[in-house]
């Protein structure tokens, strides 16, 4: 090989090198910048996860929430003895409640710590005492850490599995819960709903063939169902 040759291709390879370390290093940080940016968005999704109340979280929280001025607070005892992630995600929660009740002009039952409307469609819930009916056999209370949904015959269970199909049919469910509920509690069904909805129809109708009781509800924000 000449030395013409050997210089001519020495030329070539250093400015192959000049245009590839650029392409290269923008390739690399474009990498760290997306593994950062999922990094981030994933730690956004577990802080909101962390923040949300458990079915334990509030069955432990309830027993110091109490009602004053119609409005929910957390007692002295609360704010001494629950655990810190729970007293704040509940003090969070019922700030959101407080909100809601004030805006969309709520009232409290002091007694059962029930949030509704002044609703005259609550004498047709002979079904459930208290709570109010949104369909045939299918009633709603709503409280300061979401809404509650009651079922009282098999045909109501499939009437909530057939609207939970398609997304106007859970539109249509939330906004008879905020009929009665009020707009902002019942978005914690909306949040609930978007969350699980598609394991929801298949575990709400799992549980009602397993247990022979005549009612059961669902709770939300945290889709749990029970007996009653």
């Amino acid at each position: 090989m000449t030395i013409k040759k050997k210089i001519t291709m020495f030329l070539a390879g250093t400015m192959l090198s000049s245009v590839a370390l650029p392409l290269l290093s923008n390739s690399v940080n474009a990498d760290s910048i997306q593994a950062n940016k999922s990094y981030s968005n994933q730690a956004n999704v577990d802080q909101h996860i962390s923040s949300a109340l458990s079915q334990s979280d509030i069955q432990l929280a309830d027993q110091y929430v109490k009602v004053r001025n119609n409005q929910f607070y957390i007692t002295q005892q609360g704010q001494n003895l629950l655990p810190n992630n729970v007293f704040q995600s509940t003090k969070e929660q019922i700030e959101k409640t407080n909100q809601a009740i004030i805006k969309d002009k709520l009232i409290i039952d002091p007694q059962t710590k029930e949030v509704a409307y002044q609703s005259p469609f609550v004498m047709f819930a002979s079904g459930v005492k208290g709570a109010t009916r949104i369909h045939s056999g299918c009633y709603v209370r709503g409280f300061w850490w979401g809404v509650r949904i009651y079922f009282t015959s098999n045909a109501a269970v499939n009437w909530f599995i057939g609207k939970l199909s398609t997304a106007s049919g859970v539109t249509t469910i939330v906004g008879m819960v905020a009929q009665v509920t009020g707009h902002e509690i019942a978005g914690t069904l909306s949040d609930a709903l978007g969350a699980y909805t598609d394991s929801t129809s298949n575990r709400l109708a799992n549980f009602n063939r397993r247990h022979r009781h005549s009612k059961i509800y669902m709770d939300a924000p945290n889709i749990s169902f029970h007996t009653f």
